[in-house]
C-alpha cells in the first residue's frame, strides 16, 4: 500500500505533530485542568508586603493605580514608588500623595549609573528602600482586576516559596492589533505558567510578581544583566526562581490588567524588546521554546506537504493520513486551549486559532530574530 518514500514522508509529517500534541496534552492539560491547592499563609509573612512600581513620565496613568493601590484589602502594606527622571508630574504626584497617605513612599532617582539599564536601577533602589521581605510589583499603566489582589497573592507568600507567578493581561479593544496582542499574551502565559507547575519556572512578567527580598539580595539582584535592557522580570526569574520554591496564582481578582500598544510599530518595538532577552535564558529552556515553536511551524509545513504529496500520487491514504493528522491536533489543541483560556479569563478568538497560530509564528521567527540579533535596545 506504501512505498519506501511514502513512509519517509508519513514520518517527516507525523513527528512535529507529535511533538505539538505532547506539549499539548502533558505539559499545557496539566494547567488547564489546574486547581489551586489552599495554601495555609505563615504569620511571619503576613507582617507586611512592599508593592514596588516603578514610573517614568506615567503622569496620567499613576493616580489611576495609587488609589486601586490604596483600596487594596489587606491588613499592612507599603507602596514604594519610584520616580525614574520625570519631566512631567510624576514625582509632584507621588509627592502629594505621601503626604496624605503614610504607606505611600517617594524612591526619588535624578540620574543614573551608566552600566545599569534604566529600569533595573530602578528596581533596585525601590527594593533596598523596601522594609519588608515580601516584594510585590506591578507597572504603572497596570490597574489590579480586583481590591483583593494583595491578599490573594499573598496567600502563597508561605515559608516554602521565594517566587509568586501572577497573570497580567491586557485591556480588550476592538481592532485587529488587539486581538494579536491577546493571542500572544495567551500563548506566552501558558508556557510559563505550565512550565512554573512542571518545576521549570522560566520567565514571569513584571505587571504582577512577587519574590523575596532576601533571595534578591543574597544573590545580587540584576548583577548579570544590569546592562541588558528589559528582562527585571523573566531573567530574574529564569536566574533564581526554583520549581519546588515558586507558585503560580491563577486567580481572576488576583491578576492585573495593562494597557495594550495601539499602533504597532509602539507593539513592534515592544515585542522586539521582550525577545530579546531570551537569548540570556538557560539553555535548557530556550530548547524546551525552541522546540515546541520550530514544532508548529513545522506541523503546518510537513502535513500540507504530505497532502499535496498524496494528491499528486492519487493515493486516498495519504491523505486521509495527513487529513486525520491535522483534525486530531486542531481538535487537541483547542481544546486544551479553551480550558487554559477558562482558567485566566483569557480573551482569545478561539474560533478563529489557526489565522492566531499562524500570525504567532510569523511574530515569533520574525520579530524574534530581529530581537536576539539586536545590538541594542531603547527602553
Amino acid at each position: 500500500m506504501f512505498t519506501q518514500t511514502d513512509y519517509i514522508f508519513i514520518g517527516i509529517a507525523a513527528v512535529p505533530s507529535l511533538i505539538v500534541l505532547f506539549y499539548y496534552l502533558i505539559i499545557f492539560l496539566r494547567l488547564a485542568l489546574y486547581k489551586p491547592q489552599e495554601e495555609t499563609p505563615n504569620p511571619k509573612t503576613q507582617q507586611g508586603v512592599s508593592v514596588i512600581v516603578a514610573a517614568q513620565n506615567e503622569e496620567e496613568q499613576l493616580p489611576r493605580l495609587i488609589e486601586a493601590l490604596k483600596k487594596q484589602n489587606y491588613p499592612l502594606f507599603e507602596i514604594i514608588l519610584i520616580d525614574d527622571r520625570s519631566h512631567d508630574n510624576t514625582r509632584i504626584i507621588i509627592f502629594n500623595e505621601q503626604k496624605v497617605d503614610s504607606r505611600v513612599r517617594m524612591v526619588r532617582i535624578d540620574e543614573k549609573p551608566d552600566e545599569f539599564s534604566s529600569k533595573k536601577y530602578a528596581i533596585t533602589l525601590g527594593i533596598k528602600a523596601a522594609k519588608y521581605e515580601w516584594l510585590l510589583f506591578t507597572d504603572a499603566d497596570c490597574q489590579p482586576n480586583s481590591e483583593d489582589w494583595l491578599a490573594q497573592m499573598a496567600e502563597h507568600f508561605v515559608e516554602k516559596n521565594t517566587f509568586v507567578i501572577g497573570v497580567s493581561l491586557y485591556e480588550q479593544e476592538d481592532t485587529f492589533l488587539n486581538d494579536c496582542i491577546q493571542f500572544e499574551t495567551f500563548m506566552t502565559a501558558m508556557q510559563y505558567l505550565s512550565w512554573a507547575l512542571w518545576g521549570s519556572p522560566y520567565m514571569a512578567v513584571g505587571r504582577n510578581l512577587a519574590y523575596r527580598k532576601s533571595v534578591f539580595m543574597d544573590n545580587n539582584g540584576f548583577y548579570k544583566h544590569i546592562q541588558v535592557i528589559g528582562g527585571d522580570d523573566d531573567l530574574l526569574v529564569n536566574r533564581l526562581a526554583v520549581g519546588e520554591k515558586t507558585a503560580i496564582c491563577l486567580q481572576p481578582s488576583a491578576q492585573t490588567t495593562s494597557i495594550p500598544k495601539t499602533t504597532w510599530a509602539a507593539w513592534y518595538q515592544q515585542k522586539k524588546r521582550h525577545l530579546s532577552v531570551s537569548k540570556y535564558y538557560k539553555w535548557e529552556d530556550k530548547f524546551r521554546l525552541g522546540l515546541f515553536n520550530a514544532s508548529l511551524l513545522l506541523t503546518w509545513w510537513t502535513t500540507w506537504v504530505l497532502l499535496g504529496y498524496g494528491i499528486y500520487h492519487q493515493n486516498e491514504w495519504l491523505c486521509g493520513i495527513a487529513g486525520g493528522l491535522l483534525l486530531l491536533r486542531w481538535i487537541v489543541v483547542i481544546s486544551v486551549s479553551s480550558g487554559v483560556q477558562t482558567q485566566l479569563q483569557s480573551r482569545v478568538k478561539l474560533w478563529s486559532y489557526p489565522l492566531w497560530e499562524v500570525l504567532y509564528l510569523l511574530y515569533i521567527f520574525f520579530i524574534g530574530w530581529k530581537g536576539i540579533r539586536a545590538k541594542y535596545m531603547q527602553w
